[in-house]
């Protein structure tokens, strides 16, 4: 139950996360660069 449970709520958010980590990453790593 809870295996599943972890595996759903994280497949979901997963997608949600990593959209927005992804263009939020790269960002964040050119600033790095710059300072």
């Amino acid at each position: 139950s809870l295996d599943n449970d972890t595996v759903t709520l994280m497949s979901l958010p997963r997608c949600g996360v990593k959209d927005k980590v992804g263009p939020s990453s790269d960002g964040r790593s050119k600033r790095y660069a710059l300072q």
